[in-house]
């Protein structure tokens, strides 16, 4: 399994753009360039703004970070071109400190089989917790009437949703609804049932579905 570290952030970047694609392969492993068109966006495509140094098995050194609306991992070139990194299933890009790190698989979301970039949260024996980032666009809205007013294309953050994976089994949403749980632990329900009695557990709180992980990793 290919992994790529990342070292300490030292750049940030802001600006919303459509893309043009075009292939081309270096040294430091399969990338595209993508262009701008020019055309801006309100918000930002990013999650984190920062560009952070990862290192390639050829020692070359290249500012990356996230977007979240393409759902690639991306820098600048010298002559100002953005470039994706084309990943290969199951590779790991991970930060400095090993805290955190990306991995490009395969899961389940809105009960369809998708491939994409997981924010890894943490192993508990064998219960494997992600956080899924996404951006989406929304359309520019014209005015209807002389009473309303335009609204330009945006960017717009989701709500990250955490995902699971149970032992081998397919990495699918990490829901704290009891007929959810009860798919992934269908002998566990009295267990989880008194935990999340006892437990605050928002589904959106990353500290709490960590420790909620954590739980089910003792079962």
């Amino acid at each position: 399994m290919k992994t790529i570290f990342l070292w300490s952030a030292v750049l940030t970047f802001s600006m919303g753009f459509t893309q043009t694609l075009f292939y081309n392969p270096t040294t430091e492993g399969r990338m595209i360039y993508t262009k701008s068109d020019g055309k801006k966006f309100e918000g930002s495509p990013y999650f984190e703004e920062v560009f952070r140094p990862v290192r390639f098995d050829n020692g070359s050194v290249r500012q990356l970070r996230y977007n979240a609306y393409t759902d690639a991992l991306e820098y600048t070139s010298e002559d100002n071109a953005t470039m994706m990194l084309l990943p290969t299933k199951d590779s790991i890009i991970r930060t400095a400190d090993n805290r955190h790190r990306y991995v490009f698989t395969s899961y389940m979301f809105e009960n369809k089989p998708k491939e994409g970039y997981l924010l890894h949260l943490g192993n508990f024996n064998n219960v494997t917790l992600y956080a899924r980032h996404s951006v989406t666009l929304t359309p520019e809205s014209p005015p209807s009437n002389g009473y309303s007013t335009y609204r330009p294309a945006a960017y717009k953050k989701m709500p990250v949703q955490y995902m699971v994976k149970v032992g081998n089994n397919t990495i699918v949403p990490f829901s704290t609804k009891k007929k959810e749980l009860a798919k992934l632990y269908p002998d566990k329900e009295s267990q989880i049932s008194d935990y999340l009695k006892k437990n605050k557990v928002d589904a959106e709180n990353e500290a709490q579905m960590i420790e909620f992980a954590r739980f089910l990793g003792t079962l």
